[in-house]
């Protein structure tokens, strides 16, 4: 489909819509005036600040010119003032806050030898997952306010290779946390449920080889679904009268936007993340079902006194619960954003038939990305707060451990496991 947009009184400069393959979803519109021979006296694409880009054909342009200000900005296109604050100022604090509490607690476990077990190994890789998560969002938002913060749906990504290696790093990061959230369910729920088979299983090589599994599934997804974000191209628009002085933030001209190579790749990206974040989320919730249902038998068989079989009881509790408590947040905080990216499925996959928000779609983002920040800064005080182990750990790394010659016995990382026949004190889940 031909657009002709006109640029000056001399030039006509004539383009294909390569950027869309169906004219639902075509978004040019025509910059002919209607005047005879489609020359304005007054060329208002002169006033624009990629002017000269356009005219060389490495801009696409766009003409809003027609377009009431106020529809422009009661659609969603512009951040509004809470928007603003959200993204620019709570964001970035959020985030500083959660890098400075994971690495803190990775410096916790490189400290504590008796922090070393599968179950920590698992949330380390966690807090990996969410310091990258946290480190990329604020490049990106540092990016987005030094280009075209006024945008919402602004990339401020100028290359291929940009887009695709913030896009798959970013879709890394959400694979790679579901994955641990769901390995620290089930290596709870061998250890409760299943207690002897969990001891003769669990070990350095079995913790090592599950993690790389689980990263190495995480990469294949993320790749998959990076593929949505592989093209950058530079759009430029054409705004109406009166629309910069009505925003309350600075609007350019140009918007970069990450597209996918084919219409296609969309459907395969929101089809995978959706079904894989469903399906963690049933299974999450089948385990802690078990957990809370074999934890909920106060007689778990064995000799020992009472004393130690509540010792058990206790210790394992506290873990479980912990881990229970952190797992519901973690899903809770990322379900909006995955609404966002069903409905994003849904309407792809019938080319937007289905009647869906486009506004309501966006908060959904906008909001799901807000909480994503919120989710992965929670976890380490998740821990503190829930467990006195942890809380036990972190004085023992800054050297504040309280002494047994104080009156303050030290409390040992162990956990008493009482079978049918024996009873044994072992380091819980120890590599």
């Amino acid at each position: 489909m031909a657009i002709a947009v006109t640029l000056d009184p001399l030039t006509t400069y004539s383009m294909n819509n390569s950027l869309f393959d169906s004219e639902n979803d075509s978004l040019m519109y025509s910059g002919d005036s209607g005047v005879e021979g489609g020359v304005m006296p007054y060329n208002p694409w002169l006033d624009t600040s990629c002017y000269e880009m356009v005219a060389a054909g490495k801009y696409f342009p766009v003409d809003f010119s027609l377009v009431s200000p106020e529809l422009l900005i009661n659609i969603g296109v512009f951040y509004r003032l809470h928007n603003y604050i959200l993204k620019f100022y709570v964001s970035p604090l959020v985030a500083l806050f959660g890098i400075l509490m994971n690495g803190l607690f990775l410096f916790v476990l490189a400290r504590v030898r008796e922090m070393k077990t599968a179950t920590n190994v698992y949330l380390a890789n966690l807090a990996v997952a969410d310091i990258m998560f946290l480190v990329l969002s604020a490049v990106d938002l540092l990016r987005t306010w030094n280009s075209n913060p006024g945008i919402l749906l602004h990339f401020p990504y100028y290359t291929t290779a940009q887009c695709v290696s913030f896009s798959l790093l970013m879709k890394l990061t959400f694979y790679g946390s579901v994955c641990m959230v769901t390995l620290v369910t089930f290596e709870r729920y061998m250890a409760i449920c299943h207690p002897l088979k969990h001891r003769m299983i669990i070990g350095k090589k079995y913790t090592l080889k599950v993690t790389v599994v689980a990263w190495i599934a995480a990469t294949t997804m993320g790749s998959l679904g990076s593929m949505i974000h592989v093209r950058s191209d530079s759009t430029c628009f054409l705004w109406p009268p009166g629309l910069k002085e009505m925003a309350r933030y600075h609007i350019g001209d140009v918007q970069t936007i990450c597209f996918s190579l084919t219409l296609s790749w969309y459907n395969v990206s929101y089809g995978i993340q959706s079904s894989f974040f469903i399906v963690n989320l049933i299974l999450n919730i089948v385990l802690y079902t078990l957990i809370v249902a074999r934890l909920g038998k106060r007689n778990i068989g064995g000799e020992g006194s009472q004393e130690r079989q509540n010792d058990v009881q206790r210790v394992r509790n506290q873990v479980a619960k912990m881990l229970i408590i952190n797992g519901t947040i973690f899903f809770i905080l990322m379900l909006p954003y995955e609404i966002h990216t069903a409905a994003e499925f849904v309407g792809s996959v019938t080319w937007y038939k289905v009647l869906i928000d486009p506004v309501m779609v966006r908060n959904f983002e906008f909001y799901g990305t807000c909480l994503r920040f919120v989710n992965s800064s929670l976890n380490p005080l998740i821990y503190g707060l829930s467990n006195p182990r942890y809380r036990q750990a972190y004085r023992k790394a800054f050297g504040c451990c309280l002494k047994a010659e104080q009156g303050h016995p030290v409390v040992k990382f162990k956990e008493k496991v009482v079978t049918g026949s024996t009873n044994a004190d072992v380091q819980t889940n120890k590599l």
